[in-house]
Order: structure tokens, then C-alpha cells, then sequence
């Protein structure tokens, strides 16, 4: 009963309206008293452990990132020969920074070993066009917590090759005779 009375009086709740309240005297009642200190103690020791707990993730519901592609083929891209499409959600920086740098003939030559080097944080949708194809809408699921998206074409001639896809949700992908053309919409 004690220590609810003392918690209702910290809590300044009148001791008159509470049925088991008793008047408080003598030293418990004085700043500093060594009742106060023991239940500053308790609140510190119980709210302790809270301090040391980090935030909560958010859940990712519904991904922010290119949701779908179009992609056109001219007759005479690539010379008449397919050419390879990569698309590549990345979701840490590191492997952001590996991949954006790399030129289209470099990313095709490295691509099973950036999956082995980054298996959580790179996934890849690839296309094999013809030359003259056209892929209506193609959905894409992009991952949580994307750092980068990026269109790889594996061209014959040399040349980057590579485009950063952005925030765009939708987009078109065009292959010319010697480059690719992306059209956000």
C-alpha cells in the first residue's frame, strides 16, 4: 500500500480521493529522501534496457523503384545479331558502387561474380531481343531498400552501354544500331 501511495503522490493525485491513501510524514516526505533516490533508481533501471533498443524497421509493402518495361528493337541493332538486356536492382551501396561504374562488356564479363560477391543485394531480370523484337509491358518486381537500378545491353561494338535507370516507375528501352535509348514515363 505504501508504494502505491508513493507512486499516486509522484503522479500528484490528491491523497484525499484515493480510498487506501494514507497522509505522508516524517522524512520520506523531504526532496532527496532516500525513498525518492531508490525509486529514481527503479525508473532508471526499468527504462534503462529501452534506451539500448533500436528503432523498428519499417515493413516494406510495396517497393518504390521501375515497376515495368517496354523494351524496342530496331531491325538493324546490333548489326541484325541479339543482344542480351540486363536489368539490375541494387540495394547496397557498395554493390551500387561497384556496378554503376562498370561498362556493359565488364558487367556481362563479372555478372556471375558480383551474384556471388553480393547474393543479397543484387537481383537481376534478364531479355534476350532479337534485333527488330518489340517486348510489350514487361512487370518487374523491384526489391526493398533500392540504392540503384540499371539497364546493361551487350552490344558487339565498345561503348558504356549502360543506363541508370533512377526513380522512374515505368519506362521504354530502346536499342539502336550502335547505343540504347531510355524514355522514362
Amino acid at each position: 500500500m505504501r508504494i502505491a501511495n508513493r507512486i499516486w503522490m509522484d503522479l500528484g493525485a490528491a491523497p484525499a480521493r484515493l480510498p487506501f491513501a494514507r497522509k505522508r510524514q516524517g522524512p520520506i516526505c523531504e526532496a532527496g529522501s532516500r525513498g525518492q533516490r531508490s525509486r529514481a533508481a527503479a525508473v532508471a533501471i526499468f527504462l534503462a534496457p529501452l534506451a539500448a533498443c533500436q528503432t523498428l524497421p519499417v515493413p516494406c509493402v510495396r517497393p518504390s523503384g521501375l515497376r515495368s518495361i517496354d523494351i524496342n528493337s530496331r531491325p538493324e541493332s546490333n548489326n541484325g545479331r541479339p543482344i542480351a538486356i540486363d536489368l539490375v536492382y541494387v540495394t547496397a551501396k557498395p554493390a551500387a558502387a561497384a556496378i554503376s561504374k562498370l561498362r556493359a562488356r565488364d558487367y556481362f564479363a563479372l555478372h556471375d561474380q558480383l551474384l556471388r560477391d553480393y547474393p543479397r543485394d543484387v537481383r537481376t531480370r534478364r531479355w534476350e531481343i532479337q534485333a527488330g523484337q518489340q517486348v510489350a509491358t514487361s512487370k518487374v518486381t523491384p526489391p526493398c531498400g533500392l540504392n540503384g537500378t540499371y539497364l546493361f545491353a551487350s552490344y558487339q561494338a565498345a561503348g558504356d552501354h549502360r543506363i541508370s535507370v533512377g526513380k522512374a516507375k515505368a519506362g521504354t528501352l530502346t536499342l539502336g544500331e550502335q547505343e540504347i535509348a531510355w524514355t522514362p514515363r
